[in-house]
């Protein structure tokens, strides 16, 4: 069971891999961060709603959830609000590699709280894991520009969307809320109401796109419902904090989607950053625990 959990953790690392490379798409396109972040959660909406005309299952998954309305409600304020705005305006400020440093480094968080409140082991592996990971993603960095006029406001919103994340984690665990199209269905549709009234109040245009829905669409269904559906039902075989581990790897994943659509050679910083994020992936998931005054293995 914990394998499926880990696999499913780097299937969201690799759904989330793919947001830098189409949110630039999406720019080109002259779209603006807001409608990014508000179309791609409305498409999704649309999608399992249309999967749910057809499903009997998905429709009780759904209705199963309604009284569970405030938990997913902070569930997407911090998963879908705060992630998804300041996540994609972070895109438009700043690179891909950093933005996804920033919001992943921020998976130490979810280490911590998920040891203070959820009671999870703290592992040698997985301080260790922590450490390979930071200093692989600051490797990385060796092949990008990591400040420029723009990137320390990107770098601070990419901070906020990754605390939005890991909170998004840590409640899911501390909740144990069911993973599901249902769920997804409620997220998606609280969040897309979260940031019509987000862009209501900031002045914000969220004009429909006319054109070029194509990006949106991709974002939709990738980073999206996989993305979401595979953290969420990765933290019901593994703790929030390994999950968050894992994700951590997004930015390996990011560059290598940046060298395969962008053409953006990769170069000896990105190999080797890259080698020590999946070392440090592996060596998390060790289960040698840290426990008074001695270390003592893991009980499961």
């Amino acid at each position: 069971m914990k394998s499926k959990g880990i696999i499913l953790a780097l299937g969201a690392a690799i759904s989330n891999g793919t947001l830098g490379i189409f949110s630039k798409f999406c720019f080109s396109d002259a779209l603006l961060p807001i409608q990014i972040a508000l179309y791609r959660c409305v498409y999704a909406f649309f999608l399992i709603s249309l999967i749910a005309t057809f499903s009997p299952m998905v429709r009780s998954q759904i209705y199963s959830l309604r009284n569970r309305s405030k938990e997913i409600s902070l569930l997407a304020f911090c998963g879908v609000l705060l992630l998804y705005v300041f996540e994609t305006k972070a895109f438009a400020l700043t690179s891909i590699a950093n933005v996804s440093f920033t919001v992943y480094g921020t998976g130490i968080l979810t280490v911590l709280v998920g040891v203070l409140f959820l009671k999870e082991p703290l592992t040698i592996g997985l301080i260790l894991g922590i450490l390979l990971i930071l200093i692989g993603e600051y490797v990385l960095l060796g092949d990008v520009n990591l400040i420029d006029a723009k990137s320390m406001q990107g770098i601070l919103y990419a901070f906020i969307g990754g605390a939005g994340y890991s909170g998004f984690i840590f409640f899911a665990r501390y909740f144990r809320t069911p993973s599901s199209f249902g769920l997804l269905w409620w997220l998606c549709g609280l969040g897309s109401a979260m940031l019509v009234s987000f862009a209501a109040i900031t002045g914000e245009s969220y004009a429909i796109p006319v054109s070029h829905n194509k990006h949106i669409l991709f974002m939709a269904i990738v980073p999206t419902l996989m993305g979401f559906y595979f953290t969420a039902k990765s933290v019901e075989y593994i703790e929030a904090g390994k999950a968050q581990v894992i994700e951590m790897s997004d930015p390996f994943f990011s560059l290598l989607f940046c060298s395969l659509f962008l053409q953006q050679p990769i170069g000896i910083h990105s190999i080797l950053g890259g080698s020590m994020i999946l070392l440090g992936v592996f060596i998390s998931q060790t289960n040698i625990v840290i426990g008074g005054s001695r270390v003592r293995k893991a009980s499961h």
